[in-house]
């Protein structure tokens, strides 16, 4: 009995170190590059991001989702000036409304891997890329969600990277109890960092990741790439995100609000949503002049709807785009937890409200 518990020990650790020394060899060819977006800011960062992977002669594929109108559009724009190889559209909110009217609490639950696999590849054309991308680093962002559990599950052996999301990446909704709950009993990915295929996060603030996955924060500083873009690459991307609008500002004291869909995400309502962007600009805003900058997916007509006067920017670009342009300068930016505040750099002072700021937006926790 002795002799055979230490053959099959003996077998799992040969087993774990072909395990370990297949990923490694996996990583070493790993040449491709994979995007996955559900934003216009991981589009943002993906577009710059893959600019140096692109110098090195190394192929890519971005992966747009249905969360932010445009993006297919925009992503087919990126793909003809050569910012990626290619790109593939999966309408994973869509798909996840179906899963949900189409399936039963077992499947959600207990089969919930196989579920969601067969359901993204039963209702998209990713199968079509599945060779390409199991050559390649997947780079998500958050790991949160359908879109980033697909992946981790149905490409196990592959590299994968979290990269910068905003304020989520430093406020982790998943704490220990769940993380395990996640691993050992519904065997799901744990998310925001924590699953081991996710070798590395690229953040603004690695010293400011949980706990947790602090070991995996990297350094990521896009602004060093945008330095470095010539004129021509520079026009090329604002004539993407632009999509046709035009940015006018003048020398006045300025303010910019950084709004959010607040009543969008059933957080408030849409009256209660105006009645505190009005508060907000009543304690702030006296004596600047007000620029408001709406989320893409945001439905409010605030210009007609708040007291003070306001210049409302073109919403579908990404807010961070103003970074290339060193000489428009706010003198104070605002938001209530908006991550777009921390990533513009000519902001002279940022003001972060809080979810605490309001009672009815406070998040509450799930303990398991």
């Amino acid at each position: 009995m002795l002799t055979n518990y230490f053959d099959l020990n003996s077998k799992h650790i040969k087993d774990i170190f072909a395990n370990w020394k297949e990923r490694k060899n996996k990583k070493e060819i790993m040449t491709n590059k994979v995007y996955v977006c559900g934003t216009l800011y991981h589009l943002y960062v993906s577009s710059l991001k893959n600019i140096e992977a692109q110098s090195q002669g190394i192929k890519s594929l971005l992966i747009v989702n249905d969360h932010t109108p445009n993006l297919p559009l925009m992503a087919r724009q990126l793909v003809e000036k050569n910012f990626f190889s290619d790109y593939c559209y999966i309408p994973f909110f869509a798909i996840r409304r179906k899963l949900r009217s189409e399936t039963n609490y077992i499947q959600r639950n207990f089969i919930r891997n196989k579920t969601i696999i067969k359901f993204v590849e039963n209702n998209s054309d990713i199968n079509k890329q599945s060779d390409f991308i199991r050559n390649s680093e997947i780079n998500l962002f958050y790991s949160l969600g359908m879109n980033s559990f697909y992946f981790l599950n149905r490409f196990k052996e592959n590299v994968f990277v979290q990269l910068e999301d905003g304020m989520r990446n430093y406020n982790p909704r998943v704490n220990n109890l769940k993380a395990l709950k996640r691993k050992f009993i519904l065997k799901t990915p744990q998310g925001e960092g924590r699953d081991e295929q996710i070798e590395r996060i690229e953040v603004k603030y690695p010293e400011k990741l949980p706990q947790a996955v602090r070991k995996k924060g990297v350094k990521l500083n896009l602004q060093n790439i945008i330095d470095k873009l010539s004129n021509n690459r520079k026009q090329e991307l604002l004539n993407i995100f632009f999509q046709g609008n035009t940015l006018s500002l003048n020398d006045n004291k300025k303010l910019i609000l950084i709004t959010q869909p607040l009543s969008e995400d059933n957080f408030i309502s849409e009256d209660y949503k105006i009645s505190l962007y009005n508060k907000i600009l009543n304690e702030h805003a006296s004596g600047y002049e007000i620029y408001l900058k709406a989320h893409p997916r945001e439905e409010t007509e605030y210009k007609d709807k708040l007291d003070k006067e306001i210049i409302e920017l073109p919403r579908n670009f990404p807010l961070e785009i103003l970074n290339f342009y060193p000489e428009i300068i706010f003198d104070k930016g605002i938001t209530i937890f908006s991550g777009a505040l921390n990533n513009l750099e000519n902001i002279k002072k940022r003001i972060f409200l809080g979810q605490d700021y309001d009672k009815k937006l406070v998040y509450r926790k799930r303990i398991f």
